[in-house]
């Protein structure tokens, strides 16, 4: 019995010692597998497409490692999948932009279900460009190395998210779309964009322009004071208020452009205005139409009264701020730039509403100041002037006598409701006969002038001419704000006083006189060379 335990565990043994001398001539005739990274595959840069594969060792010695031979995979074509296309209210598929700069190297699908079922997919896809002088859509390189993932999508867990990279070159400008099939190839869907060159961003540009056209009491419209590219693919906008929730609206209504910077990438701050600030003081009383306005005002009608027997000049802007504390918050100014500076005589009126854009805030009650900058005269010191007013649910009518100025000049004046009284903006504003176009053909029909006339010292030969447009939509108190010489001043008068009616401006819509300002350009006679 011990005999054939004894025979048993020699043959045991022996196969053993077989086996280990077969794997050790197979390692060195096949390819190694081996569990620790040699040191020459550890300094490889190896990328998602990038295969390491092992060489055999042709040598005798054994103490050779292994070398490694970088596979570069490449890029794949792939066809539009076939199947049947999935509606937009089952699932859908959007990149994050509509519109990127042609540089870019990736975009990121969104694919979201909206059906009360799953869908399942794939890492797989397509990406397909549409060539507009064959009218047909052309399949473009894309990853060859497809991760074996399985996405499924649940009304718990909708939304998936994937990056798409471009293999080409060099990208071309023009419309591009992402395929991706689901539940095991039967169903397809797409998302479209597009990629926009240099050449192309006046294309951008004119998108914000016509949306503007359409929708100018839009918020992200009012919002929005400049928009332009420089010499990259930015587009550089210019807003008073700068918020996500404006960003995210903009680019839900207006454009969904990749590459926009909003104020230089500069979070709004509260900022608080710091100087002296008087409400009366030289006859001069600066006030609104109403003590308080309910929370959904959009604007206050402000009046300056000048009876200090001087006259006093100021820009357009001006600036709204709020009351917190002991300190007075500035919040996002509403300005509206003209051509010239205003100048009020004394025993005058100038009247302008101030916007409080309660579409880009959230007005809360309490004390309100609408603030302008104005110079008195000869004296050179910067005056601010307030209209204060509350923000509530009560409104009031502020008492009549409250509004003359503390001093009156010594002359005797007339009273407020005979002075010469014109807005600089109504909400609707004047209107010349078939609008700005037909404007400007009559002013070049009508000049008649001596070319020889116009000075070659002059860059831009232009006389700015104001007006006043009544409610009856005619033109009173033509003057020339800025000339080039008294023969052109003379003509530019001349042609504005032949202009016929308009259609006259309106605040709370009633017909109101509305101050108005025009170049007049004049051309150079031709050079003879």
């Amino acid at each position: 019995m011990k005999t054939n335990a004894f025979f048993q565990l020699f043959v045991v043994v022996a196969c053993m010692m077989c086996v280990g001398c077969t794997g050790k001539r197979k390692a060195q005739s096949d390819i190694a597998l081996v569990k620790e990274t040699p040191p020459a595959v550890q300094s490889l840069e190896v990328t998602d497409d990038t295969l390491v594969v092992e060489e055999p060792d042709t040598e005798t010695s054994t103490d050779t490692p292994p070398q490694p031979v970088a596979m570069v995979l490449e890029p794949v074509v792939r066809d539009i999948p076939s199947g049947l296309p999935l509606s937009a209210d089952s699932l859908s598929m959007r990149t994050e932009y509509d519109y990127y700069p042609v540089a870019t190297s990736k975009v990121k699908v969104i694919i979201t279900s909206r059906a009360n079922r799953e869908y399942d997919s794939g890492e797989g896809y397509s990406l397909v460009y549409y060539n507009e002088a064959l009218k047909q859509w052309e399949p473009q390189p894309t990853s060859p190395i497809i991760n074996d993932v399985l996405w499924v999508f649940t009304p718990d867990n909708p939304t998936h998210r994937q990056t798409i990279h471009f293999y080409t070159d060099k990208n071309r400008p023009g419309r591009y779309r992402i395929y991706k099939s689901f539940s095991r190839n039967t169903r397809t869907a797409y998302a479209e964009f597009e990629l926009v060159s240099k050449a192309q961003h006046r294309k951008l540009l004119d998108k914000i322009s016509q949306y503007g056209k359409e929708h100018p009491k839009d918020r992200v419209i009012e919002n929005l004071n400049t928009s332009f590219f420089r010499d990259n693919d930015t587009l550089y906008m210019s807003w008073m208020v700068n918020s996500e929730a404006l960003q995210k609206e903009f680019r839900q209504k207006v454009l969904n452009y990749a590459a926009i910077v909003v104020n230089d990438g500069k979070e709004d701050v509260a900022t608080y205005f710091t100087q002296p600030m008087c409400t009366d003081t030289f006859g001069i009383k600066m006030y609104t139409e109403k003590a308080v306005y309910p929370l959904n005002t959009e604007s206050v009608a402000v009046r300056i009264v000048n009876r200090s027997g001087r006259s006093i000049s100021m820009g357009s802007p001006y600036r709204v701020l709020r009351k917190e504390g002991e300190k007075w918050l500035s919040l996002p100014r509403a300005t509206v730039w003209t051509l010239e500076e205003r100048i009020l005589p004394s025993n005058k009126i100038y009247p302008f509403s101030a916007s409080l854009y309660t579409s880009l805030r959230m007005l809360t009650p309490g004390i309100y100041r609408v603030v302008k900058k104005m110079d008195i005269g000869d004296n050179y010191h910067d005056w601010y002037f307030a209209a204060e007013f509350r923000i509530g649910h009560k409104v009031e009518e502020r008492d009549a006598s409250d509004k003359e100025p503390s001093s009156k000049p010594l002359q005797e004046v007339a009273e407020e409701k005979d002075l010469d009284i014109a807005y600089d903006e109504v909400e609707e504003m004047p209107e010349f006969p078939g609008g700005m176009s037909a404007l400007m053909d009559f002013i070049r029909k009508n000049l008649n002038y001596d070319k020889s006339l116009v000075p070659e010292t002059v860059v831009i030969p232009r006389v700015i001419v104001q007006f006043v447009i009544d409610e009856e939509g005619n033109i009173i108190h033509p003057v020339v704000l800025r000339g080039v010489n008294p023969a052109l001043d003379e003509e530019a008068l001349r042609v504005v006083k032949l202009m016929p009616k308009w259609k006259p401006g309106r605040q709370s819509g009633k017909p109101e006189k509305v101050r108005y300002a025009i170049p007049v350009t004049f051309e150079r006679a031709a050079k003879v060379s």
